[in-house]
């Protein structure tokens, strides 16, 4: 495990303390966990791995300081799509939990993703499909009332020439798209998060370093809805 995975979260934890964090293309959630504890990250954490068979490995993590666990979930929403490009890895899942925030008494569901290949295809089913099967994992598992936020790198660009994709734009229809950089080096914003309820703070969306991935990590302060007195925020 490449330890600048951990480094990098310990630095940007300096400037806002984390209380959820969603992976992709981690196979070993519990190591990058010990190892940035190791250069410094505060706080008791809970991780939640997802490598189930070919499908390529996710995970999230919550602070245990921030949250107490109601219930968890994971299945499938996506395939690759198997053709010439060769990037057949499978099928792809998202997670889920549903989290009570100390602090407020608040109602979370926070879903991590890791879309189909090849990239901008939406997978076997199209982009539309994965959506729709997004969706209904969040219909099917929060609750009404329930602070809405999804991460997760989509492989399908999120803006690209001033539109977003069919995926991310469906999505958007429903829970407001909050964040992402949209240039060439990103694919033009694979790498996404979604919140329903809560706004970022000023200031509060962050581009971190790659850590030793191809991808920025990206993170945002939220401000929860009545909630301005302090540690009455979450940070992804």
């Amino acid at each position: 495990m490449n330890p600048a995975v951990g480094a990098n979260i310990v630095e940007d934890d300096k400037v806002h303390a984390f209380d959820l964090m969603g992976f992709q293309e981690c196979e070993i959630l519990q190591a990058v966990l010990d190892s940035a504890k190791k250069q410094g990250l505060q706080g008791d954490w809970q991780a939640f791995e997802y490598h189930e068979g070919k499908s390529i490995g996710i995970g999230l993590a919550w602070k245990k300081d921030s949250f107490d666990l109601i219930t968890q979930g994971k299945g499938y929403v996506a395939e690759d799509r198997n053709d010439a490009t060769h990037q057949y890895y499978g099928k792809r899942a998202a997670q889920w939990v549903r989290l009570t925030h100390k602090a407020t008494g608040k109602k979370v569901f926070y879903l991590n993703h890791h879309g189909p290949t090849p990239v901008g295809t939406g997978g076997l089913c199209g982009s539309k499909a994965t959506a729709y099967n997004l969706l209904k994992m969040i219909a099917t598992n929060a609750q009404v009332g329930d602070l809405v936020f999804i991460t997760g790198d989509f492989n399908g660009p999120s803006i690209q020439l001033g539109k977003y994709s069919e995926e991310i734009g469906t999505l958007a229809c429903h829970i407001p798209h909050i964040f992402t950089i949209s240039n060439i080096q990103t694919v033009w914003g694979i790498d996404n998060h979604f919140a329903n309820c809560a706004t970022a703070a000023k200031d509060g969306k962050r581009k971190m370093g790659q850590g030793g991935s191809d991808h920025w990590a990206l993170s945002v302060l939220y401000d929860l809805p009545g909630a301005a007195a302090v540690n009455k925020d979450i940070v992804i």
